[in-house]
């Protein structure tokens, strides 16, 4: 388990791996807060790679997360069964999409 204080010192955002975790994008998802959608980024990947992968560096050399990445729209999506049952439903989490590349780039 991660706590709040592990040390992340192996990770190295370059313009390849963010361009990856841009490709991996799902184009059909809902934008976050930001209303920014992920199609748009799947399709200028090549445009944003390098700048997404600069801000990315920074932000973890001064240790900073945005708090506008922190906040999510909390979605409840219908499972099964009956819908009036709360039970039959679950919570989708709508970040904006540079909060999701820069995960998945730290998860690799």
């Amino acid at each position: 388990m991660l706590s709040s204080h592990t040390v992340i010192d192996t990770v190295e955002f370059n313009a390849t791996n963010v361009e990856a975790a841009l490709g991996k994008l799902t184009s059909h998802l809902s934008s976050g807060l930001d209303g920014l959608p992920p199609l748009m980024f799947k399709r200028l990947k090549h445009c944003l790679a390098e700048p997404l992968a600069l801000i990315f560096t920074q932000l973890l050399s001064v240790a900073v997360v945005p708090k506008e990445w922190k906040k999510a729209v909390i979605t409840p999506v219908f499972k099964k069964g009956v819908a009036e049952n709360v039970c039959n439903y679950r919570p989708i989490s709508l970040t904006c999409v540079p909060s999701k590349v820069m995960e998945r780039v730290i998860a690799q």
